[in-house]
Formats: structure tokens, C-alpha cells, sequence
């Protein structure tokens, strides 16, 4: 599955969803929006940006919506009249209600792709540092094993491995 499968599939299936809960929230006397100006921007794309932007890294508004305006304009194309600081959606919707449409997508994707082998994924590593490079010529635990590398996280050239951890659709480390 490629990203923009990925990204068109939650979106179809948070428009559903929004439409479903929308209907549960009007029975019940509810709205989902209760003041404020009609937003530019679909809440299903609002909340397809949030939920694919946090599977890739993204963690600002900013940062976020600049990632789908540069590569996913195609998809998009109402993200370019939205200034980064009116990003729509977050405090609107925020809350119950999106913590359900989250619980639903994954749960509908989940049994959607249940026993398909995992096609996106992140790898990410991390250092195991044995010893430092001042004692590595006398370090001998691993001796045949372990190799020197450059540690980012204290900025120290270390004798040690690297651990990967690869983590697949829906957020399962393997």
C-alpha cells in the first residue's frame, strides 16, 4: 500500500465516519461544531492530515500542514488558503469525539488489513554503547561482534551496536 492509497482509504473512511457520528451526535441533541465561523476545510481532511501527519512524525500544526502542502497538493488542495495558525479542526472537535473516530478508524483499518503483511513502516536505531572510545582498546565484551560508531545522543564516539526497531501499520513494533 502506498502513502497516498494509505492517506485516500483514512479519508474515505473518516468522511463515513464523520457522517455516522454526526448522525448519533444530532439523535442525541448534540452538534459536533457548537460556535465559531464554517471552516474552509473538511473536518475529514483536517483530521486525515492529523492522524497521517502523527503516523509519520509530525507533531506541529506548522510543520504538518507544510508537509501536505508540499507533497500532497494533488490530495489536498484547500490546505494552501489555510493560514498554519488557523489550522481547523483541533479545537473544534477536540475531545470525546475525535478520541472515538480515532478508536473507530483503527479499528475498521485493522480489521480491513487483518493478515496483510505490513507494506509502510518507519525504521528507526538507537545506539547500545558497550564502552567509550577511550577504552575500547581495552574492552574485550563483544569483541568480534561490536564496532565503533557515533553516538547522537550525547555526541560521544562509542565501541557498541545498533539496535532497529521497525514499526508497521497500525503501530505494531516488530
Amino acid at each position: 500500500m502506498s502513502l497516498t492509497e494509505f492517506l485516500t482509504e483514512v479519508f474515505c473512511l473518516l468522511g463515513v465516519m464523520l457522517l455516522d457520528l454526526k448522525g448519533q451526535l444530532r439523535e442525541n441533541g448534540e452538534a459536533l461544531r457548537s460556535r465559531g465561523p464554517s471552516p474552509t476545510v473538511a473536518d475529514s481532511v483536517v483530521l486525515t492530515c492529523e492522524l497521517a501527519g502523527e503516523f509519520l512524525g509530525y507533531d506541529t500544526d506548522k510543520g504538518l500542514l507544510q508537509y501536505f502542502r508540499r507533497h500532497h497538493q494533488d490530495l489536498f488542495p484547500k490546505l494552501d488558503e489555510v493560514p498554519w495558525r488557523l489550522l481547523p479542526g483541533r479545537p473544534p472537535i477536540c475531545g470525546r469525539p475525535e478520541h472515538m473516530l480515532r478508536r473507530r478508524l483503527l479499528r475498521r483499518l485493522w480489521k480491513r488489513h487483518r493478515g496483510v503483511a505490513p507494506q509502510i513502516g518507519i525504521t528507526d536505531s538507537f545506539p547500545i554503547p558497550i564502552c567509550r572510545l577511550m577504552r575500547a582498546s581495552h574492552c574485550q565484551l563483544f569483541e568480534a561482534e561490536a564496532t565503533f560508531g557515533h553516538n547522537e545522543t550525547n555526541d560521544q564516539t562509542t565501541c557498541g551496536f545498533r539496535g532497529h526497531v521497525e514499526v508497521a501499520w497500525p503501530g505494531a513494533a516488530w
